[in-house]
């Protein structure tokens, strides 16, 4: 019988290096690698690009918070969201 994989979905957290508090930088899902998501939120024109480039990509950094199903995902990142 087939067997349906299950897709699982980094939640990361945005943050200034050092600062470990999830209520401060932003937090996100992806199935892609943590530097391309970082990359691509540094070129964004949203707000959070803005910030970012301001800021400096030496002065942030990105960590994986967990790896779960999207609707876990999801809903992790719902919870988190400064």
């Amino acid at each position: 019988m087939y067997k349906e994989k299950t897709r699982l979905y980094k939640v990361y957290h945005i943050r200034l290096k050092g600062n470990n508090n999830l209520n401060d930088g932003y937090v996100g899902i992806t199935r892609r690698s943590l530097s391309y998501r970082l990359s691509q939120h540094m070129q964004s024109r949203r707000p959070v690009g803005k910030i970012l480039r301001q800021l400096g990509k030496d002065a942030v950094e990105i960590v994986q918070l967990a790896m779960l199903p999207k609707e876990q995902a999801l809903d992790m990142e719902y919870k988190l969201r400064p």
